[in-house]
């Protein structure tokens, strides 16, 4: 090990000979050759291109940063090779770009770099790999090896990083090689048009790799997120554990999950709460506007003059979370239409609704395949490769390019973008959830019949003494489907709430609610985890109820029959609520 005292200068490091060069390094780093240094491009040219090395961060995949000489001068790297030029060339670098290089004592004057691992990387990118094991990233701050019994030095000690480092290995190894995987299969798939300048930044969010709660019964999970949820955390959010079960019910039954009720009630934190006590990816919240008119809104269209998608924060969303949902299924990935009834929810959203009603096939197209086919023959007659989903530039060198065939070349790489980002065609598999907020105030506008045969609607009211809730525990909780819970009742269908609301003349139930729960195959897993009679309660509650309007002269006829109805807890308090005897009117939407 070196410590301080023995740290050469760089004007030492300068003078060494090649032989002493390697064992300074190996001494310090390990092996010569795998090095890797987070450099900065300082100057590029037709001859050269140099690098001003600043951290040293990698060593068998574990990160560390230290001081390579004792003054911490910087050195610069110069490569005359015509090979590296051109590399640099073909990724497009310039002066500023921070990159990811292996280092090593070759033949070059100082240190040569070794070609294949270059790779552009963001500041924000190092600070998350150093946060994974506990370690604050600070720009210009250089860290060394120290003497055990040296307490003098304010520096890193080596030895606590690695014990971080094997104690996050041993407790979650399963973890880190899920990881892992799925980090090799993100690199892979950003392996494209590489060759051409075209970088795509991996993203940033990191796995939480702490402990999880596991339940297998339901009602202590239901109680410990309660108490989760009223944590410094998640800002001491307090709900009714009524709500919390039936929004869980509402996420296995595959519909848009509508949260509803007064600002201020907490519907959009509940949304982000949700994603975060059970570890999911930060859920999306994509605000609405008022202006919102056809789905060209939601999803972006396809610019002919432009030749370019134009996609909208929606749209992003739904393709990276459709993409890591694949990948992992046991997670949901949530998307949330914040405000959705600024606008009219029927000509925004009901056409991308209804794709998401089909279980197996929910298929968003964006363009024509047609279109893709020319825009791939274009490229293929234009000097680029086709090779599976990678697009490699085998034309003339950009530098020999003129000054229209460069414009013509930036159009195609944009192009092949395009088909990179937004395909014509992708799948929405079922672990990405949707969900919308919606206020009820004088800005705000009701919600179409088609949309709520869609939907499961969660009024957001306080039917309980808050105060009696505790403060709970900080530890987030693994999800797992409610089927997958232990059955607490005899397992059976609910067919007494199907008979009824078939023909429940009060209020039209849509054939779609029967089919997406009442007639779902694991309702009879979900009525044995809930017991039926609560089951009943929470459809009443959240399918039957929000399609209750009735004005004088039908509520004369129909009241007593919906009262009837609602013999839950949950489903009986929100009737308690929209209920006016008095008006002779009951009204969901009425506040």
């Amino acid at each position: 090990m070196i410590y301080q005292k023995d740290l050469c200068t760089f004007e030492e490091f300068k003078n060494m000979t090649l032989e002493k060069r390697k064992n300074y390094l190996n001494t310090l780093y390990g092996d010569s050759l795998a090095h890797t240094a987070l450099a900065v491009v300082k100057e590029f040219s037709s001859s050269k291109i140099e690098f001003e090395v600043e951290y040293f961060i990698f060593q068998n995949n574990i990160l560390q940063e230290f001081c390579l000489f004792k003054d911490k001068s910087f050195a610069t790297f110069t490569s005359s090779s015509n090979n590296f030029i051109v590399l640099c060339r073909q990724k497009n670098f310039s002066v500023g770009d921070e990159i990811i290089c292996e280092i090593c004592t070759g033949k070059a004057d100082l240190i040569s770099f070794k070609i294949p691992s270059f790779e552009k990387v963001t500041v924000q990118k190092i600070s998350e790999t150093y946060k994974r094991i506990g370690i604050e990233y600070k720009p210009n701050i250089f860290y060394e090896l120290r003497n055990e019994n040296d307490n003098s030095l304010e520096i890193l000690v080596f030895g606590d990083i690695e014990e971080k480092i094997q104690k996050l290995i041993g407790e979650n190894t399963l973890e880190l090689k899920a990881l892992e995987k799925n980090i090799a299969d993100k690199r892979a798939e950003l392996n494209f048009l590489e060759t051409f300048g075209i970088s795509f930044e991996p993203s940033t969010e990191t796995e939480n790799l702490s402990v999880a709660k596991n339940f297998d019964n339901f009602d202590t999970m239901i109680n410990y997120w309660q108490s989760h949820l009223n944590t410094a955390e998640h800002g001491f959010l307090k709900y009714d554990k009524r709500i919390l079960e039936s929004l869980y019910f509402g996420l296995q039954t595959d519909q848009l999950i509508l949260l509803m009720g007064n600002p201020g009630t907490g519907k959009t934190s509940l949304v982000k709460a949700l994603a975060k006590s059970f570890n999911f990816a930060p859920a999306k919240i994509i605000p609405v506007q008022s202006n919102w008119t056809d789905k060209n809104d939601l999803l972006g269209y396809y610019n002919p003059l432009e030749k370019n998608y134009v996609a909208t924060p929606f749209l992003d969303s739904l393709i990276n979370f459709s993409r890591q949902a694949e990948k992992n299924p046991e997670k949901l990935f949530i998307i949330c239409l914040d405000e959705m009834n600024l606008a009219h929810v029927e000509h925004y959203f009901a056409e991308f609704l209804s794709i998401l009603q089909d279980n197996e096939n929910a298929e968003v197209t964006l363009y024509s395949e047609q279109l893709k086919k020319d825009i791939l023959y274009e490229l293929q007659n234009s000097g680029f490769e086709i090779d599976g989903d990678k697009i490699l530039f085998a034309g003339t060198p950009l530098e020999n390019l003129s000054l229209l065939e460069r414009k013509y070349y930036f159009e195609l790489r944009r192009l092949a973008q395009m088909l990179k980002n937004y395909p014509a065609k992708f799948k929405i598999p079922k672990n990405v959830k949707f969900f919308g907020t919606l206020n009820q105030d004088e800005t705000t506008l009701d919600i179409s019949p088609k949309v709520l045969d869609r939907s499961y609607v969660i009024r957001i009211e306080k039917f309980f003494d808050a105060g009696k809730i505790p403060v709970g525990d900080e530890t987030h909780l693994n999800y797992k489907p409610l089927e997958k819970y232990p059955l607490r009742y005899k397992a059976q269908k609910v067919d007494y709430l199907k008979n009824l609301l078939q023909n429940f003349k009060p209020v039209h139930v849509s054939s779609r609610v029967i089919n997406k729960i009442l007639d779902n195959e694991k309702i009879s897993a979900w009525v044995g985890m809930l017991n039926d009679h609560k089951a009943e309660d929470y459809i009443i509650a959240s399918c039957v109820l929000p399609k209750v309007r009735l004005d004088e002269e039908n509520y004369e006829k129909y009241a007593s029959q919906i009262e009837s109805l609602c013999t839950g807890e949950l489903s009986a308090e929100i009737w308690q609520s929209i209920n006016s005897p008095k008006d002779k009117q009951a009204d969901f939407w009425r506040w």
